[in-house]
């Protein structure tokens, strides 16, 4: 499991694979595919989903089953 957050400025708050990104805002930066999905997160008030495309997470804590 890859868990992340962001708080409502989309500063990263927990990452459990890109420890060392905690802390930075990261609204900007897009994924794959060159979309700033971040921004469309934060507009989904309440509940909803939001398509982005990323990477295999590279960590020696994260197991493939």
């Amino acid at each position: 499991m890859y868990v992340f957050a962001y708080d409502l400025t989309r500063v990263l708050v927990a990452n459990s694979c890109k420890q060392n990104l905690v802390g930075q805002n990261v609204r900007d930066v897009p994924d794959t595919v060159r979309k700033k999905y971040r921004r469309e997160m934060v507009e989904v008030k309440g509940s909803g989903w939001v398509d982005y495309q990323s990477q295999k997470p590279k960590n020696e804590t994260y197991n493939e089953f």
